[in-house]
């Protein structure tokens, strides 16, 4: 394939992607500046024992007001979308979230240090398997910033952190719990209690896919070893199918783009996206023969007629893309480059999808009404099994007028989220004919 040349600019940022602090006192003072990124976490453990193993009692669920922050003087024409990055512990998540930031055409004016991006991982084989962030962080996409749909990325907990992730305030410095920023509510759904203890890696697994399934328009599952591709593409659907009923009355447009990040060994077949997902997709086999769970999904009336594994995916997504990013020291800059660059493409293409699709209906939300969205599902995912209800939500912070001083406030809305100059030209004439009508 043919390269594209880019700017020692881009050979500059991709080098210092990969470069992590050494010492564990500058890693925790990074740490401490990254946890204002925070979004939502789930509460360590209350017990004296924080085994993961513990059941989780007490609990609760936290949330800052990260993206009102993110979003700055957004306008009201904005309508967000969201790009989560999942995966285990240790495949890269935080590092391509920071390449899609600082490699964009707009920073490259920016001075990088002043980039908003996750922490990446310590070059200290003592914290190599340590996660690198507890809960949910976002970021902005300062590309998109000021479009129509600006991009933002949440940087998922790994699957798995479980333990470790517990006490992670062992690198990530002081407890995540203690943000004064942070609004709480005690976990208490059905879902996540009963007669079996419920370890935090089983209610952060249920709870964040609940969440982030509900409202990402890109999902970026992330994985680092084609040889064990099956068993962690079994982890994802099982991740999603907890999700995937967790809400109604919404448009279902999700692309799911699978990333082979920083993959000890490729072939030169697995930079093109659609080879990259012939080899995957044979790699992946019939991933419910080795899962009960999937294996009984399967079997419903919902899931009749599934044969394959990729048709198992498109349940759960409309569009399913590939990329590969290969390890650093087996590749010129240039490819990293292109690949990163893919891999952007990929993610734009994905949410303009979603929003074309919501386009126009009453499921578009802007930044004030995902706002409102999200305070409502945290509160609901947090205390109810049942599904989140999305227009019974949407009608709680957009009431029904009721009289006539309701209906030109609503009038005066629409106007302002339309910005059309010719309506608010025409709004005193409509309102005096709907008074005059109706006196």
């Amino acid at each position: 394939m043919t390269h594209i040349q880019h700017p020692a600019k881009d050979h500059r940022r991709i080098d210092r992607l990969f470069c992590g602090e050494t010492e564990h006192s500058k890693q925790v003072k990074r740490h401490e500046e990254d946890r204002m990124a925070r979004w939502f976490i789930v509460n360590e453990p209350t017990p004296n024992n924080k085994d993961d193993s513990h059941q989780i009692a007490n609990s609760e669920l936290a949330w800052t007001d990260r993206f009102e922050q993110v979003c700055g003087h957004s306008k009201a024409q904005q309508f967000p979308c969201l790009v989560s990055f999942i995966g285990k512990t240790g495949v890269g998540k935080s590092t391509l979230i920071g390449a899609m930031v600082t490699l964009s055409e707009k920073a490259q004016t920016v001075d990088v240090q002043t980039l908003d991006v996750p922490v990446t991982r310590i070059d200290n084989l003592e914290h190599a398997t340590k996660p690198t962030s507890v809960g949910v962080n976002l970021y902005k996409d300062i590309e998109t910033n000021e479009s129509l749909n600006p991009i933002f990325f949440a940087d998922c907990e790994g699957f798995g952190a479980g333990a470790a992730a517990a006490g992670a305030s062992e690198v990530l410095g002081a407890a995540s719990s203690d943000d004064p920023r942070s609004r709480r509510i005690k976990i208490t759904s059905s879902l996540y209690s009963g007669n079996e203890p419920h370890s935090r890696s089983e209610v952060v697994s249920t709870l964040y896919a609940r969440f982030l399934y509900a409202f990402s328009d890109v999902v970026c599952f992330v994985s680092n070893d084609m040889q064990s591709f099956a068993a962690e593409i079994e982890r994802l659907l099982l991740f999603i199918a907890k999700g995937y009923g967790a809400t109604i009355n919404q448009t279902p447009a999700k692309t799911l783009i699978c990333i082979f990040n920083q993959t000890p060994r490729h072939w030169a077949k697995m930079l093109i996206p659609e080879e990259l997902k012939k080899i995957a997709l044979i790699e992946m086999g019939d991933v419910w023969t080795n899962s009960p769970v999937l294996a009984e999904i399967r079997s419903t009336e919902w899931a009749s007629g599934i044969d394959s594994t990729e048709e198992f995916l498109k349940k759960y997504f409309r569009e399913i893309h590939f990329c590969c990013v290969p390890r650093k020291d087996n590749v010129s800059r240039e490819v990293l480059a292109e690949q990163y660059a893919l891999l952007r493409r990929q993610i734009e293409y994905g949410s303009l999808f979603a929003e074309n699709e919501r386009k126009g209906t009453w499921a578009s939300y802007n930044v004030e009404d995902l706002s409102s969205l999200f305070e409502m599902a945290f509160e609901h995912f947090a205390t109810q099994s049942s599904p989140f209800d999305f227009a019974s939500a949407a009608r709680k912070y957009d009431e029904t007028p009721v009289n006539m001083e309701d209906h030109i406030l609503c009038l005066l809305r629409q106007i302002y989220l339309k910005d059309d100059p010719k309506l608010i030209s025409d709004f005193p004439t409509v309102v005096a004919s709907a008074l005059q009508t109706f006196s």
